[in-house]
């Protein structure tokens, strides 16, 4: 489960990356999930930190950022794909403090019949994500 705090409270929450939108990296409420099945804050303990911060080369700007989102997807997926029964994923970062944005840098290309850029895209700061047991 990829938990996000709320002030004292955790909700379930889900990726919702778009390249086209002005917070690319943004999380939204999960359905589905019963609220007894969230922990509370007091009731878990830090094992360890994943820092995810991809990066995606290319030569279109909207497909490079795209294809980065994309990674940093996999990467959570991953994440989430190695925690145990009785663990939980939480997103570290705060909005305003250290919430992760997408940095584009270009390069000019040039070539013979004119120039060109070349886009490179990371994730900056870090998304940070918390792994956490649920203790009794």
């Amino acid at each position: 489960m990829l938990l996000l705090r709320r002030g004292s409270s955790l909700i379930p929450v889900q990726p919702n990356f778009r390249a086209s939108a002005m917070t690319e990296i943004a999380f939204v409420p999960a359905s589905g999930i019963l609220t007894d099945a969230i922990p509370s804050v007091d009731s878990l303990e830090r094992i360890s930190e994943v820092h995810l911060a991809p990066v995606a080369d290319g030569p279109v700007q909207s497909e490079t950022e795209s294809r980065l989102l994309d990674q940093l997807r996999e990467e959570i997926d991953a994440a989430m794909g190695l925690i145990s029964a009785g663990e939980v994923l939480v997103v570290e970062n705060q909005p305003a403090i250290d919430w992760p944005k997408t940095r584009e840098t270009r390069t000019e290309v040039l070539e013979p019949l004119g120039n060109r850029f070349h886009f490179s895209w990371q994730v900056d700061p870090p998304l940070r994500l918390g792994r956490y047991r649920i203790t009794p």
